[in-house]
């Protein structure tokens, strides 16, 4: 697939770098509230448009799973370009649960913390909450056939694609932040997150 990306540099130099992950259905167009800001404090940033959003190609989501690797890709292309690069990983909703399975993986020394901002624990567990929230249906007669599909199109699994079972893997810090009411993501996704980190963290509740 050919992805887009997006950087906006400081006009004067610095290393202090961002890899943002925008959320499901988003872009990195609509980072740019949370983008602004992070520019506003210094940062230069790299935001690309995950697979099948925005400006990227592909006909599917990765569900912050499958763009773990792109990710990383876009990663090895930052440190090449920016050796002495001071990269810290952010990302949203499902951004964020793509940066902390990025975080889990071995990491270039030029990313020294991750900031996960509304994850998820697992692919199952959010499309488990939605199917609830919105169709007020069991999940599992429907999550299962899904995932037969979604396995053989495309090999993704939602049960495989745990976050939660990755962050132990981190060991660089993490600031985790959630929404007391996030109706989207609970706010339980969180505090399982923050249980199963082994690095040091800090968790900021809205």
């Amino acid at each position: 697939l050919q992805l887009q990306g997006y950087i906006y540099e400081q006009p004067s130099q610095t290393n202090q770098w961002i890899l943002a992950a925008h959320g499901y259905t988003g872009s990195a167009r609509q980072m740019t509230r949370w983008n602004r800001q992070l520019y506003e404090l210094g940062y230069n940033i790299l935001v690309p448009d995950l697979r099948g959003h925005g400006q990227s190609e592909g006909n599917y989501y990765g569900m912050g799973w499958l763009d773990q690797q792109d990710l990383k890709d876009w990663l090895e292309l930052l440190v090449a370009e920016h050796q002495n690069a001071k990269i810290t990983l952010y990302g949203v909703s499902m951004g964020a649960s793509a940066v902390l399975n990025l975080a889990s993986t071995e990491l270039p020394p030029q990313v020294d913390s991750v900031i996960a901002d509304s994850g998820f624990t697992s692919v199952a567990s959010i499309f488990e909450t939605q199917i609830h929230s919105i169709l007020k249906l069991p999940a599992l007669p429907i999550l299962n056939p899904a995932n037969t599909v979604s396995k053989f199109r495309i090999g993704l699994d939602f049960y495989e694609a745990s976050t939660v079972e990755q962050v132990p893997n981190i060991d660089i810090p993490v600031f985790y932040i959630h929404g007391a009411n996030d109706t989207f993501v609970p706010v339980e996704n969180v505090h399982q997150l923050a249980d199963a980190t082994t690095a040091p963290f800090e968790v900021w509740i809205i």
